[in-house]
């Protein structure tokens, strides 16, 4: 590459850096979240099975305040509700459904940086899906009770680069009650675009 070609790209950055730098006081985040994910449940980390899945929803900003730093960094912080639902797939096993709420708490830092932690609840149907091996009749549609936890690492590019997208990592953590005649932590992720 050459030097006329990385001035080029040096003084372009510095300029969308700038105007991004001089928008940032403005920045509010929308009330109305939707999003859409890439759902993935797993059932036992020692010897993972992987149950593949979507996951649409909604956040709802409850509140929202800017906090100011001494270096001229603005930092949001957020209080957040959700409603979502999940479909995934355990193949020769059943199909689940999950429906699930969630309020949690969200910062955004200066140059977009999501972190956040949520509290969920939520219902699953699980819709066994039968073969010609079963030998005991089981029922055909099982529902439990998920409650737990999800952390989220992400970045926010509206803050900076002004488009409308956030993309997120979150790690779920839950207990599904009753499973069998116990109860079970389930683990999860979900790669998540907000809009």
């Amino acid at each position: 590459m050459k030097i006329k070609h990385i001035t080029i790209l040096i003084i372009s950055f510095i300029a969308i850096s700038n105007f991004s730098i001089a928008q940032e006081n403005n920045y509010q985040p929308n009330n109305w979240q939707p999003s859409v994910s890439y759902y993935n449940n797993i059932t036992n980390l020692l010897e993972p099975v992987f149950m593949h899945g979507a996951k649409i929803g909604v956040d709802h900003i409850v509140s929202s305040t800017i906090k100011n730093s001494i270096n001229g960094k603005h930092i949001n912080k957020i209080w957040k509700s959700g409603a979502y639902l999940a479909y995934y797939q355990h193949r020769g096993n059943h199909k689940g459904y999950q429906f699930s709420s969630e309020f949690g708490r969200q910062r955004i830092g200066n140059n977009g940086l999501i972190t956040e932690i949520n509290l969920t609840v939520g219902y699953l149907l699980a819709h066994r899906e039968y073969s010609e091996y079963d030998l005991l009749p089981t029922p055909a549609n099982t529902s439990h009770l998920t409650c737990g936890l999800n952390f989220g690492i992400g970045w926010n590019m509206q803050k900076r680069l002004r488009l409308p997208i956030s993309l997120m990592f979150l790690p779920h953590f839950y207990v599904q009650t009753p499973y069998k005649t116990d109860d079970i932590l389930r683990f999860g992720s979900e790669i998540k675009l907000i809009f």
